[in-house]
């Protein structure tokens, strides 16, 4: 089955897209329009209702990677000094 007819049938198309953008940008180092251009030229097409939602959100995860970025750090530095403790016991 072809992976577009795939995707529309089991009705993924926003979070397959949000996936791939997410993917673009942070694993492929592209920007969300190169990314969507590169799904166009593959013929990967999705219904503008699928991209509008997809956009939505991805800019919504792009919007809240500082305040993530503060959690994790925070519980990063929380774990490493227990694992020192543990280290030195």
């Amino acid at each position: 089955m072809n992976v577009n007819k795939f995707i529309i049938s089991k009705k993924i198309s926003s979070r397959y897209l949000v996936h791939k953008i997410l993917n673009g940008v942070f694993i492929d180092k592209k920007t969300k329009n190169q990314t969507l251009e590169y799904l166009t030229r593959k013929k990967i097409l999705f219904e503008e209702q699928d991209l509008a939602q997809a956009d939505r959100l991805a800019n919504l995860i792009f919007g809240h990677l500082e305040s993530i970025d503060k959690i994790l750090l925070s519980v990063l530095k929380k774990k490493q000094i227990k694992v020192l403790l543990i280290y030195f016991e």
